[in-house]
């Protein structure tokens, strides 16, 4: 009987300990998701990854017409997500949008409860009237472990 609560025990400590996460929780407000990929080509193959307020980032590969396969994951430093949070909070984030795509095309999706936005653009520049707090989400971008 002792080694039944025993197990039980620790059963019951690994499954708590295993839902705590060291990433925030976001509110409603605060909630958003950033999606930046690039693709097209012979293959026709996305790589990219999904940001999320928590500072969760995935990173993925996904074939035409099949679902995300993922490749990596980490968390972000703090001031990385602070980073994050500050842009998308400035107004013109949402207000530029661009469909523009080539046969390799980057596209990134920045969505927040009510906005949405989509640029899409040839992946050997961004757009030359990409708002600066966008240009700035690219930056920090291109500094996350690929």
């Amino acid at each position: 009987m002792r080694k039944d609560r025993l197990c039980l025990l620790l059963l019951f400590s690994a499954l708590l300990l295993s839902s705590c996460s060291s990433a925030k929780e976001c509110s409603t407000e605060e909630d958003y998701t950033i999606e930046y990929f690039t693709g097209g080509g012979f293959t026709g193959m996305d790589r990219g990854m999904t940001i999320e307020c928590s500072g969760r980032v995935v990173m993925w590969d996904r074939m035409p017409n099949a679902g995300k396969e993922i490749t990596d994951s980490l968390l972000l430093k703090s001031a990385v997500r602070k980073r994050f949070d500050a842009l998308m909070n400035d107004p013109l984030v949402f207000g530029y949008s661009k469909i523009a795509p080539g046969n390799h095309s980057t596209t990134l999706i920045l969505t927040k409860p009510g906005k949405h936005t989509v640029i899409t653009y040839d992946s050997s520049e961004p757009p030359a009237d990409l708002p600066s707090p966008v240009r700035a989400i690219l930056s920090e971008i291109t500094t996350i472990h690929k």
